[in-house]
């Protein structure tokens, strides 16, 4: 069995300006190993922008489950993003190498199941961002947060 999830995103619908709104889409598959519980789920996306100077950026992910018993899990996220180079920068020869940067994901997490209903989880996301001048920054966050299916 498998699970085919498909999404639309909206960004900045409010802005006040002009030329601010992003759009994306994107698609998963999340099946189970075969003679295994492993989980996996890869994920591919693409984001376009309402100011035309500004290329598609595209994303690819993959997260990964590993039951341990029956009421907890660890699981792994990891993703690679690229893209939104402004068609702009090749006017300058000083920006003309620049690109619209690049950033991977790594989130490792693990999960509680209290309930048929109820999960909590706790995860800890590792990034590294490339700017569209080359410059690398790294940063993290975490988090904790239930789910309840009704």
């Amino acid at each position: 069995n498998f699970i085919i999830d498909a999404h639309i995103a909206a960004d900045s619908l409010l802005s006040d300006l002009k030329d601010d709104e992003a759009y994306g889409a994107g698609a998963s598959i999340t099946f189970i190993i075969p003679s295994t519980d492993i989980t996996l789920r890869p994920e591919l996306g693409l984001n376009f922008f309402e100011n035309d100077n500004y290329s598609t950026s595209f994303y690819t992910g993959c997260e990964f489950d590993l039951p341990i018993t029956k009421e907890f899990s660890i699981n792994m996220w990891g993703s690679f993003a690229f893209g939104s180079k402004d068609k702009r920068w090749s006017d300058n020869p000083a920006t003309d190498d620049w690109d619209g940067g690049k950033i991977f994901n790594f989130k490792p997490g693990i999960k509680f199941i209290y309930s048929s209903h109820t999960t909590f989880d706790v995860y800890v996301n590792l990034e590294s961002r490339t700017a569209f001048d080359g410059t690398n920054r790294k940063c993290w966050s975490s988090g904790f947060f239930m789910t309840y299916v009704f």
